[in-house]
């Protein structure tokens, strides 16, 4: 017979370090729960339990006493500024669908005719995957820059393209069409190449850090620390800039600054590392690893992405 080890008392193993309710929270996502707690120097830090029984006994225990629950992303505390992420990022004209073979699968891809570019390059990536032996099948889901697509498929056998819906709750549904997706990725390897540096991974689903009233100040920074995609930690601070004033911490996802913020939404493919300086909706300066400013080149005229 196996020997269990037995479990440790839940409030020793909670408050015999010195911590206290106070020094606990829980981050709630649409799709997770993570127990987090802050050390007497005020970081904070997740808080890992590899014995899953262990884990849930400390998270009832918590809730119990009245823990502080933080939900990241729900989608009661997404805000609305009026306009849809698609009125965002695409033209106002109505959708066209494309048709193209992916070796001899019919494949259709929706998106405004202003992205019409863009999809050629999509296609054009997806058949180049196909001859590379990946194939692409229904229910398939793949990550594309910011965003991530599910492969669908209709009656007739084509297979067509959904992206996360991020006027709801992007986590679980989808719409038809790839609009925000290639609009969004149009701008930020846009930015990318406009800097000359290397690109890191953002995904939609990453969390961001700020301090509380950022989004709604006119100066302010974005810093990058080292991301890490496991977590969904994208790795970026938000701070107001030319302020002494003590703040509290609070985190959204990257998808967010859709209606937040868009503004910044450029510059999140940027490497760990640098810094960017916004007053109101323009970036003043870059500057990467090494504390330099660099030069960011202007923008081309480019179809797709409306202002």
């Amino acid at each position: 017979m196996e020997h269990q080890t037995p479990l440790p008392n839940v409030d020793d193993y909670l408050f015999g370090r010195g911590l206290t309710l106070a020094d606990y929270y829980i981050e709630q996502t649409p799709v997770s729960e993570m127990l987090c707690y802050r050390d007497a120097n005020g970081r904070d830090f997740d808080l890992q339990i590899n014995d899953a029984q262990l884990a849930a006994a400390v998270l009832t225990r918590l809730k119990g006493l009245g823990v502080r629950i933080v939900r990241l992303g729900g989608v009661e505390s997404i805000k609305t500024t009026g306009a849809g992420a698609r009125q965002q990022f695409e033209s106002r004209t109505a959708a066209e669908i494309t048709q193209a073979y992916i070796g001899q699968q019919p494949f259709a891809v929706k998106a405004a005719p202003s992205l019409k570019g863009q999809v050629a390059w999509l296609i054009s990536l997806f058949q180049d995957m196909h001859a590379q032996g990946r194939p692409i099948v229904a229910g398939q889901r793949i990550q594309l820059g910011f965003s991530m697509l599910t492969v669908g498929q209709s009656p007739d056998g084509t297979l067509t393209l959904w992206e996360p819906d991020f006027e709801r709750n992007p986590f679980v549904d989808l719409r038809e069409g790839v609009d925000v997706t290639l609009a969004l990725l149009s701008q930020q390897t846009g930015f990318i190449r406009r800097a000359n540096c290397a690109s890191a991974e953002i995904s939609f689903q990453d969390k961001i850090v700020l301090a509380r009233g950022a989004l709604q100040a006119p100066s302010i920074y974005l810093e990058r620390s080292a991301p890490n995609p496991e977590k969904h930690d994208s790795g970026w601070f938000i701070g107001i800039r030319n302020s002494n004033a003590e703040f509290e911490l609070e985190a959204i996802y990257a998808f967010q600054l859709i209606q937040l913020r868009p503004a910044l939404l450029e510059v999140l493919a940027l490497p760990a590392g640098f810094m960017v300086f916004i007053e109101g909706n323009q970036i003043m300066d870059v500057a990467n690893e090494h504390n330099q400013a660099i030069e960011i080149l202007p923008a081309p005229i480019a179809a797709g992405v409306s202002k």
